[in-house]
């Protein structure tokens, strides 16, 4: 934070929760729009008689429009939020907050976004408009792309521009199915993108967690064996982070074997690695796919995360 908004925050706090709960309904309505007040208060956690009055001041300044349907954005109001974005990326702190992270991590790049994902669909919405950008910025330049499964990394592929076309990228699943939910599993996720962009893809119609000997066998079918050797080729890496034990539930270990995860105290979990509160690795499980040293070789790696109950597993990851 610059040292004039840090002296307005001390002089005029009231100023600042004011300006920062006019952006919050802003931001809303536009990802939302039509919204009504009863939504935005729910999602704001304020009043509905507070809501009433900050949109009927948004409303009188020409911001907001209210239609039958609800508030919706004017090109006034686009034009406000497209300049509070960034003046309240510095006013919350967050271009410090993603440079310790960062650095903390040995990222070439990190952006935050202001909210907690696990309260607010608004703000997954958000990271995934940000990470969708990028991605089409990569694809721009690089013709392999592998994609995870998961709801974030799903939040990317909904968001993805659809006026952006890219009929010579190549869309794979990074890994093998995880869990039992069709709609966040890496090749539908893989499909969808792939539709949205007008590219090409090929799918891995195998499971994330199998043994070795099976993965030995099926890799002597050429099919497997030859998108799997496409798979390790990709140029740009697409993947959400998990907590943990999450994950290993999800990838399919028993009770048992999550319980001897435990005694590790693991706190993330990357690519088959899990990781404790000091970024070192205290199990690996085999997996189709990436390795985490195949991650490791690729152009761009674009990680995808949120939300407070991910900030130990996010904080954990060193690769």
């Amino acid at each position: 934070m610059s040292g004039n908004l840090f002296l307005q925050r001390q002089i005029i706090p009231e100023g600042m929760e004011l300006l920062e709960r006019r952006f919050s309904l802003l931001r809303i309505i536009h990802l939302d729009q039509p919204v009504g007040r009863r939504t935005l208060a729910q999602r704001t956690g304020l009043s509905e008689r507070t809501v009433r009055s900050e949109t009927d001041f948004l409303k009188k300044r020409n911001f907001i429009e209210i239609i039958p349907r609800g508030m919706v954005m004017t090109k006034e109001g686009l034009k406000l939020l497209t300049g509070l974005n960034e003046f309240m990326q510095d006013f919350l702190g967050l271009d410090q907050v993603a440079e310790f992270i960062a650095k903390k991590l040995g990222f070439k790049k990190v952006i935050v976004i202001p909210g907690d994902s696990d309260e607010s669909q608004q703000t997954l919405e958000q990271m995934g408009q940000k990470a969708a950008m990028l991605l089409a910025e990569f694809m721009r330049q690089y013709a392999l792309i592998a994609l995870t499964g998961g709801n974030s990394v799903k939040e990317i592929v909904e968001q993805f521009p659809q006026g952006e076309r890219f009929p010579e990228v190549m869309v794979v699943p990074a890994r093998g199915g995880a869990g039992r939910n069709y709609n966040i599993q890496s090749n539908t996720l893989v499909g969808r993108l792939a539709d949205r962009m007008g590219g090409k893809y090929r799918l891995l119609n195998l499971p994330d967690m199998i043994s070795e000997q099976a993965l030995g066998t099926m890799l002597k079918e050429k099919e497997v064996h030859d998108t799997v050797n496409l798979i390790k080729q990709a140029d740009v890496v697409v993947a959400g982070l998990g907590k943990a034990t999450v994950m290993a539930r999800r990838r399919g270990m028993s009770e048992e074997e999550v319980l001897e995860l435990e005694a590790l105290d693991p706190r993330g979990e990357f690519f088959g690695s899990y990781y404790n509160s000091k970024g070192k690795i205290v199990k690996n499980n085999l997996a189709v796919g990436l390795s985490l040293e195949d991650v490791k070789k690729a152009k761009e790696v674009l990680i995808i995360a949120g939300g407070s109950s991910k900030a130990e597993a996010i904080l954990s990851i060193d690769f």
